[in-house]
C-alpha cells in the first residue's frame, strides 16, 4: 500500500512517456472520469468512509482497499463503516425503494501482508 496521498496533479505515464493517443492525463483526470457518480453503489461505501474519516480527522493516509476494517483512529480504534442507498443511480422511477440492510456477522479477515484470510471468524472492528 502506498503511504502517501496523491495530489491528483501527478501525470499518468505509459512506458515512461505520455499515454498513447491522449492529452496529458493526470491522476485527477482519472478520478473525475471514474468516480463522478457518487450515487453509484460502487462508490457509496467509499464516500461514507471518507465522510467519517473527515469527521474524525483521519484522512492523512490513503484508505486500504482490502483491510478487515475501514478506518483506524490515531488511538488504534478500528471502525467498520456501513452505508446504504434507497435507490441506485441507475434506478427507474417504477422501481421500489430498497429496504436498508447491513451484514455485521463475524467474518474471515483478509491479511494483505500474508495474502491470506484468517483461520477464524470474528468482528474485526471495534465500532
Amino acid at each position: 500500500m502506498s503511504s502517501n496521498l496523491l495530489s491528483g496533479n501527478e501525470p499518468l505515464h505509459y512506458n515512461h512517456g505520455p499515454l498513447p493517443g491522449s492529452v496529458k492525463a493526470t491522476v485527477k483526470d482519472f478520478w473525475s472520469w471514474s468516480g463522478s457518480d457518487l450515487l453509484n453503489n460502487t462508490w457509496r461505501g467509499t464516500l461514507g468512509e471518507f465522510w467519517i474519516a473527515c469527521a474524525l480527522n483521519i484522512v492523512q493516509e490513503p484508505r486500504e482497499e482490502w483491510a478487515s476494517w475501514d478506518l483506524e483512529t490515531k488511538q488504534g480504534i478500528r471502525i467498520e463503516v456501513k452505508t446504504v442507498g434507497l435507490r441506485q443511480s441507475w434506478h427507474c422511477e417504477s422501481d421500489p425503494i430498497s429496504v436498508p440492510t447491513w451484514d455485521i456477522a463475524p467474518s474471515y479477515g483478509w491479511n494483505s501482508d500474508s495474502g491470506a484470510y484468517s483461520d477464524n471468524r470474528q468482528r474485526w472492528s471495534d465500532l
